[in-house]
């Protein structure tokens, strides 16, 4: 069992500078598979650091199993970490690899070879437990990593970035690989990447990090259908959400102009000038009668999706649509809006004005 209460944390590396963690309050259950999403340098990696006992904890309260352990040494913590580049030891088999901090332990030498051959069957990596880090492909490195945490029977696996040195199709076959891992482990995961798919596709929450402060906390289809302001609208979801200014009235959305745009998704406590966000997914080819013009600037073609870039009342767009649509760069399409899509933002504090609870019912 592995719980983990995160109260105020910060960290400070120099006095006459700012925080580069402000403020993380973040609780974690038993089994669950968090992960810290952001662009780099946003303090990701250093707050799970800090959670390793790998960087001093300047502020706040870290708490695992209810007791606190802002002073406990790493090998007391009860976890194991995965590293971005492996961390193998050139000079040793996959199985010495797998076994060293069983051996480092003192653990009998029967039962390192029981838990090391169980472990690589669990990974499919019992025909290369004679062979050396440099005879395997990127993947199976990653394996022998992998297989390095879960022989120690922890209660915590922390990954940076694992897969981050690992190419597209090998990414995707990782991925899947360890949320299989995780379901049949069981054991609580939190998992860095500043890559929104694999958090979108591997969290049971998200922690969505921008400059040492949390954006927002939820489940992937939280994040995705609520975001709580402009950056995780923009962060979470590919190709990113679209903006563009209009205003609010009673009931209506309109472009700056005035056009009219459309109804409210909801009641709204605001009038006046809004941020509006649609994703591009939310956007459908009309006819010349209904539709909103569209000058065409290029487009992508990506197999199974048709990106359309232009630009409306001065502020850029992206469509996407399905790949069969005959689109010319240059050319004029007319386009709808999925009214109950919309997203609304202030547009000095860039948070959403939409209430979540209201959207849900």
């Amino acid at each position: 069992m592995s719980k983990i209460k995160m109260l105020q944390l910060s960290k400070q590396y120099d006095k006459q500078k700012d925080n580069v963690i402000h403020d993380f309050n973040l609780e974690i259950k038993d089994k669950e598979f968090i992960v810290f999403v952001g662009p780099s340098g946003c303090g990701k990696s250093t707050t799970l650091r800090m959670i390793a006992g790998l960087e001093s904890i300047s502020g706040g309260e870290l708490w695992m199993d209810g007791e606190l352990v802002n002073d406990i040494p790493p090998k007391d913590r009860d976890m194991a970490m995965v590293f971005q580049n492996y961390a193998l030891f050139p000079h040793l088999t996959v199985f010495d690899n797998i076994a060293f901090g069983l051996k480092i332990r003192k653990v009998k030498r029967d039962i390192i070879k029981e838990k090391v051959e169980k472990t690589a069957e669990i990974l499919e990596l019992t025909s290369y437990l004679k062979r050396k880090p440099k005879e395997l492909s990127g993947g199976q490195r990653q394996r022998v990593a992998l297989g390095r945490a879960i022989v120690r029977d922890a209660n915590l696996f922390l990954m940076d970035e694992p897969l981050s040195n690992l190419d597209a199709k090998l990414r995707v076959q990782m991925r899947e690989e360890i949320i299989n891992l995780h379901k049949r482990l069981g054991t609580t995961t939190i998992y860095v990447t500043h890559d929104q798919t694999e958090a979108m596709t591997m969290a049971s929450r998200i922690v969505v990090l921008k400059d040492g402060h949390v954006q927002q906390i939820g489940t992937p289809k939280e994040i995705y259908n609520h975001p709580e302001n402009m950056f995780v609208a923009s962060f979470i979801g590919a190709p990113a959400m679209n903006f563009f200014k209009g205003k609010i009235t009673t009931d209506q959305l309109t472009f700056s102009n005035g056009d009219r745009l459309g109804a409210l998704p909801a009641v709204i406590d605001k009038q006046g000038e809004a941020v509006i966000g649609i994703r591009p997914e939310d956007i459908v080819l009309s006819n010349k009668e209904t539709g909103i013009p569209l000058q065409v600037d290029f487009i992508e073609m990506l197999g199974s999706d048709l990106y359309v870039y232009g630009k409306l009342h001065g502020d850029s767009l992206v469509v996407r649509l399905r790949p069969d649509y005959e689109i010319e760069t240059g050319e004029t399409i007319y386009i709808e809006f999925a009214q109950h899509k919309f997203h609304l933002f202030d547009p000095v504090t860039e948070q959403s004005l939409l209430h979540r609870e209201e959207l849900k019912k």
